[in-house]
């Protein structure tokens, strides 16, 4: 049996965090788009709370499209507003210089489809936690099923989560944020993110 796994943009807390403990896992693009879901957005630490970014896609008006079909839109410069807010919210965090200009990289490469710059986001996220395993994408279910818990998928879930509790940049002005994006942990864990999302203790 297949475990499904929904596309998702620099997934969060949980999204990963399920995606590492499961072996047999396709991300599946074949679903009907999901509007309002972290599919297209992420959600970040800024210095005013919790920060959505969302990428915006071109709509196909009554006609629903697969994942697989969602084309991105670059009518505004959503690129440079994702990476100025990213740089305002961590550019002090203690692992900032090791992942910018990856991060940049992957979002001024400009990816048609939704779902191109959700693997960029994903085979990132995996180089950067220590984590070999191969990304398989499937327009078809095949014989999986999904095994995502809502808090991975739908923003409105996020504070339900709970989870190994870590630094954060502003945790002087805010209680530990739950579920944020992966940006989150990498930026203020730097390599120990890999144990945090195995929840395995630092000995010493």
């Amino acid at each position: 049996m297949h475990l499904l796994f929904p596309i998702t943009y620099f997934g969060n807390f949980a999204w990963h965090q399920s995606f590492r403990r499961n072996a047999d896992v396709l991300i599946y693009t074949g679903e009907p788009y999901q509007k309002q879901s972290y599919r297209n957005r992420c959600t970040i630490l800024s210095a005013n709370g919790p920060l959505d970014l969302s990428v915006p896609v071109i709509h196909s008006g009554s006609q629903p499209l697969h994942t697989s079909e969602v084309k991105i839109s670059y009518s505004t410069n959503w690129t440079k507003d994702h990476l100025g807010a990213i740089r305002s919210a961590y550019g002090k965090s203690p692992f900032f210089e090791y992942y910018f200009e990856n991060i940049a990289k992957i979002l001024n490469r400009r990816s048609e489809f939704l779902c191109e710059l959700a693997g960029e986001t994903l085979e990132f996220a995996c180089s950067k936690t220590g984590l070999e395993k191969t990304i398989r994408p499937s327009a078809e279910a095949l014989d999986g099923k999904i095994n995502c818990s809502q808090s991975a998928i739908e923003p409105k879930e996020r504070e339900m989560f709970i989870g190994s509790s870590y630094p954060q940049v502003f945790e002087t002005k805010f209680p530990f944020q739950p579920n944020l994006c992966i940006l989150d942990l990498l930026f203020n864990c730097g390599p120990e993110s890999e144990m945090i999302l195995e929840n395995v203790k630092k000995e010493g």
